[in-house]
């Protein structure tokens, strides 16, 4: 997508921008348990923060248990479920503050018809036939009441959120069905409160979103024509499955039958059914694949379209996303140890129960800054890195060392507290924080930002990861490194070349309108905070996009430097407002650049972040002299983030 804007350095330049990986991808939302409970609404809400174009279409009343029932809508004669409607509302009607949140008084299967045949095309930009043969797809989102798993042929057979995803595969738009127990049928208003309902419900959003990034990121089909898939989640707690990365996905049946031959994976054609995979202790959920029409398990084929679709890469791996990495071969030791020890059970159904994979969470990757250890920032982002599914290791300075570009020198005892007091004078010249529960996996380092992320690289990540990390990521910084003179003299930019010139990939993230305040702040809902979330989200996003090709994820010696506009709460408040523009460090009307938008000369990056809108420069660095890449080596990166086109 092309749009000419003057630029004070080049007068009239193309600009060619793409939301990275979601924001042409049009999403409709639908239940059976109604349109106005917490976790259909939390589900859509984090559905928009990943950047997808979103659209609720879904019963005005609980209509569980309903199946593939379905019946004209009618107008209300009692109130939509929590009163959300009067009585007296007509058949079809939407919330007067969001539009694009849809009730039908009706059944699911007439909610997501409504949703395809009628809301879509008022919502999703292009002519009907693109959004509904390329860019349409379907989430029956579910997650619901306490027994409100979807699991066997007989439950599979009369809910109706499976019937909802039925429909819409029956219709040519591809689906996946989402179910969870452990949660109470509330409103969203609810949402409001902490609870373990809304805890819940926020760890299964999350985890949907992963599942559906996975699921698209390999681009069109999405499916198998006529499929649906039945996904079903364990229970989630503050103490049992408490974030997204604790879950693995495991290939499953919805009924187990020994008789049938199923895709090959883990060494055996036989998968388990989905009932006694979820019913396992850990955080364990099921894939199960349908006929849409007759609700059934299909054949091997469809499975194999799917695994092929999706670049699961190994026989033993039945649920990897296309960004993970193939297990180690001490992690695949684990698993056939633990797979021997199921086969000594009697139960021949669960052989395959540990054989698994995260989505991304195979990928390890470091974080530093030059802000210090104790940002609300940097903990911003490696708390969304961590919930992203990423397995994740903090390694920053202990003071603030902003400006020291690649300074280097020995670490030292702290002389004077760590910022923010987060460590006491006479600290040893590395440390962490000992009360992370998820190990001392948040470390300072009493010197550089080069110093702290060769710390992380050569002795902390053979601790974590087995080895090096697989991506570096470091900041947001607080405050824009845009130009030359400035990107020399950060300590964030310095600290991914660092990176770079050890051999793993790295981006320098930095981001407008930021304070330099404590992690403690977080818990305060002011305009840092805010701004953090957002900064912290779309740095996910950029990443995904980034890795979702598998490696090499940079070329060799390259590093690159991403800068954000300022967030607020009326600007550029949401991850999917930011547009992304190919930059260059130094402009320069002389130098071929990569060829995009028809031309073959990139804008500085410092115009693109000063122009009104929410447009953030990605610029291509050589991570040893700091300067602009030639044309090529922008290519073979920009490749990597779809952002090369004609």
């Amino acid at each position: 997508m092309c749009s000419t804007m003057n630029l004070l350095a080049f007068g009239a330049v193309l600009l060619c921008y793409v939301h990275l990986v979601h924001s042409f991808t049009n999403i409709l939302v639908t239940n059976d348990d109604g349109w106005a409970t917490a976790m259909v609404r939390q589900q859509y809400s984090d559905l928009l923060d990943a950047g997808y174009s979103g659209v609720l279409s879904a019963p005005a009343q609980d209509k569980s248990g309903t199946g593939s029932s379905t019946a004209a809508a009618s107008a209300l004669t009692i109130p939509c479920e929590f009163n959300t409607c009067p009585v007296g509302s007509p058949p079809e009607g939407n919330n007067l503050t969001d539009p694009r949140l849809n009730y039908v008084n009706s059944f699911p299967v007439d909610s997501v018809r409504y949703g395809i045949q009628t809301v879509s095309p008022l919502f999703f930009d292009g002519p009907p036939i693109l959004w509904w043969l390329v860019l349409m797809l379907e989430v029956s989102s579910k997650p619901k009441i306490i027994q409100s798993h979807n699991l066997g042929t007989s439950t599979v057979g009369i809910s109706g959120t499976v019937g909802a995803a039925c429909e819409a595969a029956k219709e040519g738009v591809p689906s996946t069905a989402f179910s969870a127990p452990g949660l109470s049928h509330i409103s969203y208003t609810d949402l409001s409160v902490d609870s373990a309902d809304t805890f819940a419900a926020r760890v299964f959003a999350n985890l949907t979103v992963q599942f559906v990034n996975a699921l698209l990121a390999q681009g069109k089909p999405y499916l198998p024509p006529g499929v649906s898939i039945n996904v079903n989640y364990p229970t989630s707690t503050t103490s049992s499955c408490p974030t997204p990365s604790d879950f693995s996905f495991v290939l499953t049946r919805i009924a187990p039958s020994t008789s049938v031959a199923d895709v090959e994976t883990c060494g055996t054609d036989h998968l388990p059914g989905e009932s006694a995979v979820v019913a396992m202790s850990g955080c364990f959920t099921s894939v199960s694949v349908m006929n849409a029409t007759t609700k059934a398990d299909v054949d091997a084929s469809f499975r194999t379209l799917l695994l092929l679709g999706t670049k699961w890469f190994s026989s033993c791996v039945p649920f990897d996303m296309p960004a993970a990495r193939t297990m180690p071969k001490k992690e695949n030791a684990v698993c056939q140890r633990v797979l021997y020890k199921t086969q000594r059970t009697t139960l021949s159904s669960v052989l395959l129960l540990l054989c698994f994979a995260h989505l991304v969470y195979s990928i390890d990757i470091l974080q530093t800054n030059d802000d210090g250890w104790a940002t609300a920032m940097i903990r911003q982002q490696f708390s969304d890195l961590l919930h992203a599914g990423y397995r994740g290791v903090l390694s920053a300075p202990a003071q603030d060392k902003s400006g020291t570009g690649s300074s280097t020198a020995p670490a030292t005892v702290l002389t004077i507290p760590c910022e923010f007091n987060s460590c006491p004078v006479g600290s040893p010249p590395e440390g962490n924080n000992i009360t992370d529960r998820m190990c001392p996996r948040l470390n300072y380092v009493n010197s550089f930002p080069v110093d702290s992320v060769r710390y992380g690289i050569q002795t902390l990540s053979p601790v974590f990861f087995r080895g090096r990390p697989d991506f570096v990521v470091a900041g947001p910084n607080v405050g824009n490194n845009l130009g030359t003179s400035t990107v020399d003299g950060s300590g964030t930019v310095g600290a991914a070349c660092e990176a770079a010139k050890e051999g793993v990939p790295s981006t320098a993230f930095s981001a407008a309108g930021l304070s330099h305040v404590s992690y403690t702040d977080l818990s305060i809902s002011d305009a840092d905070t805010l701004s953090a979330r957002v900064f912290a989200k779309l740095t996910v996003h950029f990443v995904d996009a980034l890795l979702a090709k598998g490696k090499p994820y940079l070329p060799p010696g390259v590093t690159i430097n991403v800068n954000y506009p300022a967030s607020t709460t009326t600007n550029c408040s949401s991850p999917s407002d930011f547009s992304f523009i190919l930059t260059r460090i130094a402009p320069n009307a002389s130098v071929v650049d990569v060829k995009t938008c028809g031309t073959d000369h990139l804008p500085g990056e410092l115009a693109v972040v000063a122009m009104p809108g929410c447009f953030a420069s990605v610029s291509v660095m050589n991570a040893t002299t700091k300067t602009d890449v030639d044309a090529r080596t922008q290519k073979e990166t920009f490749v990597h983030l779809f952002l090369v086109g004609s």
